[in-house]
């Protein structure tokens, strides 16, 4: 079903995940090493949470398989890259992950304004539905959009999911900027944003603000938490 949206319509929110709905980032490097260390007892713990870090932004599953290659200096494959983030996201999800203190409130606010809020992340599906109900915010999204980590994707998901609520409501692509915001905390979320015409918002969890705002952010919201009293919804006007 396509639903036809006016000019006068609500306009659409993609929320990005880790680093920008919670802090999850150090956790998952963490869990990333540790099931790399399982099979490799030879690999230097240190190392692996530089190496995540250094690459964070890509899917955890390329992540993976470059780790690999890191420990032992051998190429790897795609599939071995997939069941080594299967693993990584298997025990991630078992961990008591909570969201920024200001994230329920302030998704409660934009859902009052009339905003529609999509989460939007790189992670598979099953693993971007477990989350959102973790940080208990499941009724705070009107979808929640994870990937097939096993199609090959050519497109960055920025540009994969605001397409795809696009068809979904009805939106031309030229009026892509009259409706779509994205939310999220690496430089290649706002690279895309950019891309594709809509305003990317830069949480600076993750980079900072000269090279968030470098990459193509619009607005910056602060890492650790929204400025006194401004809320989320001022950084999303244009």
């Amino acid at each position: 079903m396509v639903f036809k949206v006016k000019v006068s319509d609500p306009k659409i929110l993609l929320v990005d995940f880790h680093g920008t709905v919670a802090p999850s980032m150090e956790a998952l490097s963490e869990v990333f090493a540790d099931e790399i260390i399982k099979a490799h007892p030879q690999a230097s713990r240190v190392a692996l949470i530089k190496h995540y870090m250094k690459t964070r932004g890509i899917p955890i599953e390329e992540q993976a398989r470059l780790a690999l290659n890191l420990v032992d200096g051998r190429e790897h494959s795609r599939e071995e890259g997939l069941s080594l983030g299967h693993s990584i996201w298997t025990k991630f999800v078992t961990l008591k992950i909570k969201p920024f203190k200001e994230i329920p409130q302030e998704l409660g606010r934009l859902r009052k304004a009339g905003w529609k809020l999509f989460l939007s992340t790189d992670n598979p599906q099953w693993v971007a539905d477990r989350l959102v109900d973790t940080v208990g915010l499941r009724n705070s999204f009107d979808g929640v959009l994870g990937s097939d980590v096993e199609a090959s994707h050519a497109e960055h998901k920025v540009v994969r999911h605001v397409r795809q609520l696009a068809e979904r409501f009805g939106i031309k692509h030229e009026d892509y900027g009259k409706h779509f915001v994205y939310f999220g905390d690496s430089t290649g979320e706002m690279e895309n944003a950019k891309k594709i015409g809509i305003i990317g918002v830069g949480r600076t969890t993750t980079y900072p603000a000269r090279k968030m705002r470098k990459a193509g952010a619009k607005r910056i919201v602060p890492g650790t938490g929204l400025r006194a009293k401004l809320h989320l919804r001022v950084y999303l006007r244009k």
